[in-house]
């Protein structure tokens, strides 16, 4: 489990979470992927290697609903598949595929 961020690893083998409007996804999904793996942060390829974050973050600010046109970004890193959705969501599973 990460203390910092609260995240815990599901008996099914993945993470679950929510991030706040103050938090950035970017960041949340790095260090959910890290508990995923039972590893710090920083042992882990970059994000910007594979996506940028300062985009995943634009995509995700403001209000979000996850109403009518909901928003849906889905990558891979560090063969765990990560999925932030507009309802402030975020799910990691692992996955075969590597990145």
């Amino acid at each position: 489990m990460n203390t910092e961020h609260d995240i815990e690893v599901g008996a099914d083998g993945s993470v679950q979470t929510r991030f706040n409007a103050d938090d950035s996804p970017a960041e949340e999904a790095v260090y959910a992927v890290a508990a995923l793996k039972g590893v710090e942060p920083t042992d882990l390829n970059p994000l910007y290697n594979l996506i940028d974050p300062d985009a995943v973050d634009a995509l995700f600010e403001g209000p979000l609903d996850g109403g009518e046109n909901p928003v849906v970004l889905m990558f891979t890193m560090a063969e765990c598949r990560v999925a932030l959705r507009s309802d402030r969501t975020l799910s990691v599973h692992h996955t075969d595929e590597t990145s």
